[in-house]
C-alpha cells in the first residue's frame, strides 16, 4: 500500500511534490492559512521545512540538550544573499527574554548587520522571508 493512497485528493493537490504544478508558492500559501501551532517547537519546526522548501539551508539551535552555543542565540539563522538572517521565534503573545534581546541587538548592529526578527506565525515568517528575497525565493 503507497502511503499517497490514504491522502485525499485535496492533500494530493496541495502537495508540491506530487504536484508541481501547484509550486511550493501556493503549498506554503495554503499551510500559513491552517497553521496554529500550540507549541513553540512546532512553529520553529515549520519554518524550518518553509525555508528548506524555497532553497535555504537555516541551522536550527537544538534545545533538547547543553551546548556551547551562547545562551539567547536565535532559534533559526540562515543567509539570503549573502547576509546574515537571524529568526527568534515565539508563540503569538510571548516575547523574547532580555538575554535573547540583548543577543538580536548585537547581532543587528555594527560589525554584524545581521537582519533580525522575532518571528510568531507561519505567515510572518513568509511574509518577512518575501520581504527580504524579493520575492525571488
Amino acid at each position: 500500500m503507497s502511503i499517497w493512497e490514504n491522502m485525499s485528493r485535496d492533500a494530493r493537490k496541495l502537495n508540491p511534490h506530487l504536484n508541481p504544478a501547484y509550486g511550493a508558492e501556493k503549498f506554503d500559501e495554503a499551510l500559513a492559512k491552517k497553521s496554529e501551532p500550540k507549541k513553540e517547537k512546532e512553529l520553529q519546526n515549520q519554518l524550518y521545512s518553509l525555508l528548506y522548501r524555497r532553497g535555504h539551508r537555516p541551522r536550527m539551535q537544538r534545545m533538547d540538550r547543553r551546548s556551547n552555543i551562547a545562551l539567547g542565540m536565535p532559534d533559526i539563522s540562515f543567509e539570503v544573499g549573502g547576509q546574515s538572517v537571524h529568526w527568534e521565534v515565539k508563540l503569538p503573545g510571548k516575547n523574547p527574554d532580555p538575554h535573547q534581546v540583548r543577543i538580536l541587538e548585537e547581532l543587528s548592529a555594527s560589525p554584524n548587520n545581521a537582519i533580525v526578527r522575532v518571528i510568531r506565525s507561519l505567515r510572518e515568517g513568509l511574509d518577512h522571508l518575501r520581504e527580504i528575497s524579493g520575492s525571488a525565493s
